[in-house]
């Protein structure tokens, strides 16, 4: 009990102090990648 209550703090300090970071755009992992193309 005592470790839910400590887990459940631990995370609402955290949710307080945190920043929401959105980036929007296509990925730098995409950019190298190489589709695959289907062959017939």
């Amino acid at each position: 009990m005592a470790d839910l209550l400590l887990a459940q703090s631990a995370a609402d300090r955290i949710k307080s102090v945190a920043y929401e970071l959105v980036v929007a755009g296509d990925s730098y992992r995409n950019r190298n990648c190489q589709q695959p193309t289907l062959t017939t």
